[in-house]
């Protein structure tokens, strides 16, 4: 199949199929530096070897072969692989057919904002992992100014999430309460499309896999059952089910037994829930918080306009593969990640701005751009 792959891009227009890299971008040399953290599936993976395993243009055009699925099913074809490099554009065939993934929100911040350094993690694994990366990278960052450090901290999508946690705790443990730890460096806070209330779309990426152009094998469901981020991303347990009536469901996706009905390969791998229900706690609101900073600032961005689900239609109520996906109910939002759910929990205090952008795109939204530049500026 990536023969076929390959020869699709040889027979395409001069540089017919093309995967951009990433714009390189100088270490920060000043006391204000701006980090951004990318949202699931949002960095390339590479093997030990420096094959790109996630995501090459040529992938997309051919059913594939190979899965990112993680042990113990997957990973026999790849190896391991590492994070490199924030996902950037695709070109097929030019002038027909170009996506963007960050490539333009990447050239802004390069440009436009101070100090600008992309954070990149493995998508796959425990968030959890990546809050902890986080706080290495901004902890390496300060020790080279002794301290004197101001961050801006954009998020976006599970990279919102992330960012938010380390904003509350640091690299702490949240179990000891929110202590705004990350707010000692952190001064402005974006976070953009962050699915704090969960997003039901991303149980279809479970159930039927991800897409991407003709591939169905890299993101195949296996593979994004095995990822323990799939299930930190969803709803809260009591707003994610309804019946054919439209009655609430009484279904826990926290419970082991919700996910029986479907076939082993595709249920959560050992740890998954449990790692779950800890990091959505961490995120959680809290009305015995301490407030925030007073130099914290928050701005959220939000998706408008585009129907999004919001709650999952199960056909057969005990039966989680019967969701119903083109059935179920929608609300506004980005097509991802509804408005409400991108409100991020108390005791924060935020601005808001909308943007009729869908999810991948909020931040390559030219609007969206200067409201962030003016509100670093602040």
């Amino acid at each position: 199949m990536r023969v076929v792959g390959a020869l699709a891009c040889l027979l395409g227009a001069l540089g017919g199929c093309r995967t951009a890299d990433p714009p390189e971008v100088q270490e920060p040399a000043g006391g204000e530096v701006t980090v951004f953290v990318h949202g699931m599936k949002g960095s390339f993976l590479v093997t030990e070897d420096g094959e790109r395993a996630w995501l090459e243009a040529s992938d997309l055009l051919s059913s594939g072969e190979r899965s990112l699925a993680l042990p113990p099913g997957g990973e026999e074809r790849f190896g391991p692989l590492h994070p490199r490099g924030v996902l950037t554009r695709f070109t097929l065939f030019p002038v027909l057919a170009t996506a963007d993934v960050y490539l333009p929100w990447l050239e802004y911040g390069k440009e436009r904002l101070p100090g600008f350094v992309p954070f990149v993690y493995d998508w796959r694994i425990d968030a959890r992992e990546a809050v902890l990366s986080l706080a290495r990278r901004i902890e390496a960052l300060a020790a080279k100014r002794r301290g004197d450090l101001r961050v801006n901290l954009v998020g976006h999508s599970l990279g919102g999430l992330v960012a938010l946690a380390y904003v509350r705790y640091g690299g702490g443990d949240p179990e000891r309460g929110i202590t705004w730890a990350g707010a000692r460096f952190v001064k402005r806070l974006v976070l953009a499309g962050a699915p704090f209330g969960g997003s039901p779309s991303f149980l279809r990426d479970i159930l039927l896999g991800d897409k991407i152009g003709r591939n169905v094998r890299l993101l195949a469901p296996e593979a994004m059952a095995s990822f323990v981020p799939s299930y930190e991303i969803l709803p809260q347990p009591g707003t994610f089910f309804v019946g054919g009536d439209g009655a609430p469901l009484a279904r826990d996706v926290d419970d082991a037994k919700t996910w029986e009905s479907l076939r082993p390969g595709r249920r959560p791998p050992a740890g998954a829930l449990e790692a779950r229900l800890a990091f959505r706690k961490a995120l959680a609101a809290s009305a015995s918080a301490p407030e925030p900073p007073g130099d914290l600032a928050v701005l959220v961005v939000s998706g408008t306009g585009r129907p999004t689900i919001r709650r999952v239609l199960l056909a057969r109520p005990d039966d989680l593969g019967s969701a119903d996906f083109r059935s179920s109910p929608t609300t506004s939002g980005d097509g991802r990640v509804t408005e409400e759910s991108s409100l991020p929990p108390g005791p924060l205090v935020y601005s808001v701005v909308k943007t009729p952008a869908d999810h991948v795109g909020l931040l390559n939204d030219e609007t969206v751009q200067e409201a962030i530049r003016s509100f670093f500026a602040r």
